[in-house]
């Protein structure tokens, strides 16, 4: 299945260097906490798209991830490292903008 944001962020992610420090995955969790709906959406399946094509796992919640009444609740540093850096990248892309590109 075509996902063209995911397959972006794979291109980015081959071309660029991301880095991932604490100062960043802090910077990301805070995103995440202000985001809306959509981008929680996008996020989640941006983390699914990854496990399956890595992965091949059958959990609805890959890498240790549980879901809570207002959503899902995962641990950042669980994500293999090239997970990280694609929702990194994801946050950089969309952390000044009021509107989510994909």
């Amino acid at each position: 299945m075509s996902f063209p944001l995911y397959s972006n962020l794979i291109s980015e992610l081959e071309k660029n260097e991301v880095v991932v420090s604490q100062d960043i995955i802090n910077s990301f969790i805070a995103f995440i906490k202000i985001s809306d709906k959509q981008c929680i959406e996008l996020v989640y399946a941006l983390i699914k798209k990854y496990d399956i094509e890595h992965e091949n796992s059958n959990d609805l919640l890959p890498y240790k991830g549980k879901q809570l009444k207002t959503g899902y609740k995962f641990d950042f540093e669980s994500f293999p490292i090239d997970l990280q850096k694609i929702l990194i990248m994801f946050y950089k892309n969309n952390e000044k903008k009021d509107v989510i590109t994909f």
